[in-house]
């Protein structure tokens, strides 16, 4: 699991506190407009139970949002045995999508498709979706097999980069340990209301990652380049103990090793990004 996952959710989890105003991520603040801020970072993660770092967590329904980039120089899956899946067929006319069944964007299979529930782009532009036969540059969802059908023949260099859902997935959980040190800077007289902010905010109950205060830092003067000369730094740090659940992405056909594609899932806010793994 990349520590992505865990940064992300801790800046979403600061973020949602504070509100706008605040910049919160991973990056030190290198100008004005970057302050105030606040600067996540992990350090010391460990798994706490050696060999058990993902444990299945049953079946998710609703609608999660993925992302597929498609070479279609090289539209092709490599599966097991130097065998190969031909995601593009020789018309161009359709696309076999790695997930499925597709749902809309409010989790239903019903009704039909519009542009908020399937986005389909190229080089071109944005590819219209229709519930009819598709003509010219539209694009039909076939939503039990999960496979896109177009109007006219996608091109044969660039990206397709396509947009879509599914109901149902399976989960994982991955436990991590370690120390979480967060950078906080604001102009002098705003950071202590800003530094106890943060706290609170932290000391909050919270089932998927659990925070202890190990260290409150003194507030100094902030020596990056580009900020402003009364800008101030305090630093607090946190044992963390995270479970992080992430979807499980399966399809039928074997398993898949490489893909000349890549996928992201978007799930309650956090993006992941996987190499397609059939199971």
């Amino acid at each position: 699991m990349s520590l992505a996952v865990i940064v992300d959710a801790l800046v979403a989890r600061i973020s949602t506190g504070l509100g706008a105003g605040t910049r919160v991520d991973d990056l030190l603040p290198t100008a004005a407009a970057e302050v105030p801020s606040v600067t996540v970072a992990l350090d010391e993660v460990t798994q706490q139970v050696a060999g058990v770092g993902r444990s299945p967590r049953g079946t998710r329904s609703g609608a999660l949002q993925l992302t597929l980039d498609v070479d279609l120089a090289h539209p092709t899956l490599d599966l097991d045995g130097g065998e190969t899946l031909q995601l593009v067929p020789a018309d161009r006319r359709s696309l076999v999508l790695p997930h499925g069944p597709l749902v809309r964007a409010d989790g239903t299979d019903t009704g039909s498709f519009t542009g908020g529930d399937l986005l389909v782009r190229d080089a071109t532009g944005t590819w219209a979706v229709t519930a009819a036969t598709p003509t010219g540059r539209q694009v039909r969802p076939d939503v039990d097999a999960g496979v896109l059908r177009f109007g006219t023949a996608v091109g044969t260099t660039g990206t397709l980069h396509v947009e879509y859902r599914i109901g149902q997935w399976d989960v994982v959980v991955s436990r991590h340990q370690g120390v979480c040190e967060l950078s906080i800077a604001a102009e002098a007289t705003a950071l202590p209301t800003l530094v106890r902010r943060v706290a609170t905010e932290l000391a909050r109950p919270n089932a998927s990652m659990r925070l202890t205060p190990t260290a409150w830092g003194s507030g100094a003067t902030a020596t990056t380049p580009g900020v402003p000369a009364k800008t101030r730094v305090q630093l607090l740090r946190y044992r963390f103990d995270a479970e992080v659940e992430q979807p499980l992405l399966g399809a039928g056909g074997g398993v898949i090793r490489d893909v000349a594609a890549t996928a992201h899932a978007d799930e309650n806010g956090t993006t992941h990004t996987e190499t397609f793994h059939i199971v």
